[in-house]
């Protein structure tokens, strides 16, 4: 594994092993779920490990979030979202903070097993009491499709990524990230590819909500019977590069 230094101490030669310089490195070898884009500041991390589930859970007909153990990514259990059978059927899992002085948002997390009859939106909504800016991303696993939206409020296709293994504890990472500032995208990371997202700006409207920013994932059943997903190692940053 490259380090940022030889084997040797910060300052000096050492005996036995080899320090680190690089704290990020550090905190992921003593058991960190952050191991994936590591930039920006984390301000909230959740691991699933809880025996709270710290989401708002809405639901349309059968659908249903929860914990599960069917295939976490770290320790032992996840979050099992279950689209429903219905034509209208899904169900959204939303957590929301204060507003931040960094307002260069990240949203990072990973997702195993996807059924191939459901599609997963990825929303952060950032609300300042004058303003409402907007930044989604849809994968749609029944077209394989990857989409962003625009700020005409439409879906912009940006890819068509490969069949997904349908394997437990095979995760796929996934990170958004959004300038709230500016009103623009920043970049995504999906499947091993960054997009550069820095040209397209936001969803934008007046809407005067209370100062917010509400991070959210929304499955919904896009073929019969529907189908699940399960989510892990949910990462919330701030003042990302």
């Amino acid at each position: 594994m490259s380090r940022g230094q030889p084997d040797f101490g910060m300052y000096a030669p050492q005996a036995y092993g080899a320090s680190l310089s690089d704290m990020a490195e550090l905190a992921v070898r003593l058991g960190s779920i952050n191991i994936f884009d590591r930039r920006g500041k984390v301000f909230d991390l959740d691991d699933c490990e809880a025996t709270l589930l710290k989401w708002v859970v809405a639901t349309v007909g059968n659908g249903a979030a929860a914990f599960d153990n069917t295939s976490p990514k770290s320790g032992g259990q996840c979050i099992k979202m279950t689209s429903g059978d219905g034509a209208l059927d899904g169900v959204s899992m939303a957590k929301a903070f204060s507003l931040f002085d960094a307002k260069r948002l990240g949203f990072e997390f990973s997702f195993a097993l996807p059924s191939s009859h459901v599609s997963l939106t990825i929303i952060i909504d950032n609300y300042d009491a004058t303003s409402h800016y907007k930044a989604e991303i849809k994968i749609d696993f029944n077209a394989q499709t990857l989409s962003y939206l625009d700020s005409s409020n439409a879906f912009v296709e940006l890819a068509t990524p490969d069949p997904f293994t349908a394997k437990a504890f095979i995760h796929y990472p996934f990170k958004l990230v959004a300038d709230f500032d500016t009103g623009y995208y920043v970049r995504l990371l999906f499947l091993g590819v960054e997009y550069d997202l820095s040209e397209y700006a936001l969803y934008t409207s007046g809407a005067s909500w209370r100062p917010n920013t509400e991070f959210k994932l929304e499955l919904a059943r896009k073929a019969a019977p529907g189908g699940n997903i399960y989510l892990d190692d949910f990462i919330f940053t701030e003042d990302e590069p």
